[in-house]
């Protein structure tokens, strides 16, 4: 069974080469333009690893990771931010990221 990713990011063009590099490499990939469907996903998929943007419409990142883990949520999280003061790193690890990427960034 395939690792299953889900990427969080709302800029398509990201998005779609994100998917792509990731499914060349071998693994599932689930992708969410916002996190209207993030739960779902996670209830109905066997989600390894979520990589998630913070500058999202309607809702910040790290604020929604942090509501996941509140209600039990405990996937790991990469941020993959453009977010990239080191208050906003920390911040990111605080609110329940596991790792942190700032764009760009080399695939």
């Amino acid at each position: 069974m395939n690792s299953t990713i889900l990427i969080v990011e709302d800029e398509e063009d990201i998005l779609d080469l994100m998917e792509y590099t990731l499914t060349k490499e071998g693994y599932d990939v689930i992708a969410c333009l916002d996190t209207s469907k993030v739960k779902n996903m996670l209830d109905e998929e066997n989600v390894s690893l979520i990589l998630m943007d913070r500058n999202l419409p309607g809702v910040e990142g790290s604020q929604y990771i942090s509501s996941l883990r509140k209600e039990g949520y405990n996937q790991p999280v990469i941020y993959v931010s453009a977010k990239d003061s080191s208050e906003e790193i920390v911040e990111g690890f605080d609110t329940g990221g596991d790792d942190y990427i700032t764009k760009p960034f080399n695939l």
